[in-house]
């Protein structure tokens, strides 16, 4: 039964092929075809753009440089008073006392804090770039 039907479908495309004519292109084929690659040429889906940009590669080195500096200078201090710092000769011009003055933290609780709040001011502009160019 498939023979009879294969046979009949090619008789079939033999008569459709005979009484078609050849069909020529347009006259201006080969310019419109030209047009059509140096457009899609120019897309900017090829070009080649980092994920981190150098100007987010010197921030991130930056606030890496920063941090170790700051553990360098502070890391040997026993000292955890986290507003010590403050000269207290500006505090009693001012004429209000500093609530937070005896307040302490561990230090790696104070890394901790320094390095979620340097992770978060990196991922926020990357992730903000990423889903502006995603929902365009």
């Amino acid at each position: 039964m498939s023979d009879k039907l294969d046979k009949r479908i090619d008789q079939l495309v033999g008569k459709v092929m005979k009484e078609s004519t050849l069909e020529t292109p347009s006259f201006d084929f080969t310019s419109k075809v030209m047009q059509h690659v140096v457009a899609t040429s120019k897309s900017k889906a090829t070009v080649y753009e980092p994920l981190i940009s150098k100007r987010v590669w010197f921030v991130i080195f930056t606030c890496v440089l920063v941090l170790v500096v700051f553990v360098t200078l502070n890391g040997n201090t026993q000292n955890n008073d986290l507003f010590s710092s403050i000269n207290a000769n500006i505090i009693s011009k001012l004429k209000f006392s500093n609530p937070l003055l005896g307040f302490t933290l561990p230090s790696t609780t104070m890394y901790a804090i320094v390095m979620l709040l340097v992770m978060l001011f990196v991922q926020l502009p990357i992730l903000k770039n990423y889903f502006d160019k995603r929902f365009q």
